[in-house]
Parts: C-alpha cells; sequence; structure tokens
C-alpha cells in the first residue's frame, strides 16, 4: 500500500517537473522570438540587439551589441536615450512585478562600455498627476562608458 503512495507521487512529482522545464522553454522562446516586436509596438525607442538570453526561472537577462534611438527625437516628454552598449546583463528581474505591477524590480544591473546620449525629459507637470515608473535597483555596475547628459539646466541628474 505505502509502494503504491510513494509511486504515485514519484509520478505527479515526475509530470510536474516534466511541464516545468518544458514551460520554461516554451515562455523563453516565446519571449525571444514576440520580446523585439512587444518594444517595436510599445516603447518610444528603436533598439536593436546582435543576442538576446533570457531565462525566466532565474529572471536573468543578458543582451550584446545593443543599439538605441528615439522614434520621435522632438518628443520633450520621454527621455531621450541614442547610442549603443556592448554588453547588458539583467540579474534576477522581478517578472511578475514587471508584467502586473509595471515596477521594475532587479538586484544586479550591468552595463559594459555604454556609449549614450541621453536627454532629459520635461519635469512632471503636477497638475497632470502623471506618475514616474517606480523602480528598485540594488546595484548598478558601469564598465568603461561614455554618458552624455542634456536637458533642464540647475536640475539634479542623480538622486
Amino acid at each position: 500500500m505505502k509502494k503504491n503512495y510513494l509511486k504515485i507521487i514519484a509520478i505527479f512529482l515526475g509530470i510536474f517537473l516534466a511541464l516545468f522545464i518544458v514551460a520554461n522553454f516554451g515562455i523563453n522562446y516565446w519571449l525571444k522570438s514576440q520580446l523585439p516586436k512587444y518594444v517595436k509596438n510599445n516603447s518610444h525607442y528603436l533598439i536593436s540587439y546582435k543576442t538576446l538570453d533570457v531565462d525566466i526561472a532565474t529572471g536573468n537577462i543578458h543582451s550584446t551589441g545593443i543599439s538605441i534611438n528615439n522614434k520621435n527625437p522632438q518628443n520633450q516628454n520621454v527621455i531621450g536615450l541614442q547610442g549603443t552598449i556592448d554588453t547588458l546583463s539583467i540579474s534576477r528581474l522581478g517578472i511578475y512585478d514587471a508584467i502586473f505591477n509595471k515596477r521594475v524590480n532587479t538586484s544586479n544591473l550591468l552595463l559594459r562600455n555604454p556609449n549614450l546620449n541621453i536627454v532629459l525629459a520635461k519635469p512632471i507637470d503636477e497638475k497632470t498627476g502623471k506618475q514616474e515608473i517606480p523602480s528598485l535597483l540594488r546595484i548598478l555596475k558601469l564598465t568603461t562608458g561614455i554618458f552624455k547628459f542634456s536637458g533642464i539646466p540647475n536640475k539634479n541628474f542623480f538622486q
């Protein structure tokens, strides 16, 4: 009798593990194929890259050969980005927070050899009540890069 329970539990765990592995590969494949379309249609930027590796189970994203430009450079309501990044690595991205809570939550962000021109957006009008996207970033690592900021005079870029 006891062996039947163990056998049923082992089969159930095996099926669950197999489904988890298949779902992980399926979601990763879907993200690799659909993420460029999503970014193109739902972003203010034109982004291209050489490689993109996404692991949904760990929340890690790794990309190389990134090029970024604004779709509409005259739009001053959006931060202007133009340039390249050799390598972007994001560790432990909170996928659930990003999808459902519209919140960026990551433990580690690495930019290697960024060469970015950043034009700050106009300040948020307090009357309209536009809210910025909340984010939580624990560690930011930059290696050998160039950042050129422009935008609002007498305004702090970093706080």
